[in-house]
């Protein structure tokens, strides 16, 4: 990984974009050929929906939208940076929300695969294992 720094600083803005539901942030820490894989349960059946950008962005928007006129948190807790090859991290954390000061009962735990292309650090793939009861995550997480 060329400058520590620089990866460190893209995280920061990247985290920073879902704290400020910015679309356009969000869009600018992206490649146009990402890719996610999202899984969750509902009502005891697993499913899975594969995505790409347009899909994502499509998926950002309707959310910030939803949460217009209303006091939103976005609690990201990171765990691991794992270096895969030159200019490429893999990178894991929670994310919980709380509207309006009450947290939700669910949070996410992502794992984003985030490449160095052309000089930039950019997010092109993410697993996410999504609708986890926040009761199940791990205290030293800090979600609860």
């Amino acid at each position: 990984m060329n400058n520590p720094n620089e990866f460190a600083q893209f995280l920061e803005e990247y985290f920073s974009g879902w704290k400020s539901c910015s679309l356009d942030s969000i869009k600018s820490h992206m490649t146009m050929d990402f890719q996610a894989r999202e899984v969750r349960e509902v009502k005891g059946e697993v499913l899975i929906q594969d995505y790409g950008y347009e899909e994502s962005i499509e998926g950002w928007s309707q959310a910030f939208r939803s949460f217009e006129g209303m006091e939103v948190e976005w609690k990201i807790v990171e765990g691991y940076q794992i270096p895969l090859r030159e200019n490429e991290m893999l990178v894991t954390f929670w994310v919980g929300l709380s509207l309006d000061g009450k947290q939700l009962e669910t949070a996410h735990f992502f794992t984003d695969t985030i490449k160095r292309i052309a000089g930039k650090w950019k997010l092109c793939r993410s697993y996410i294992e999504a609708g986890i009861p926040v009761s199940a995550i791990p205290s030293e997480t800090s979600l609860k």
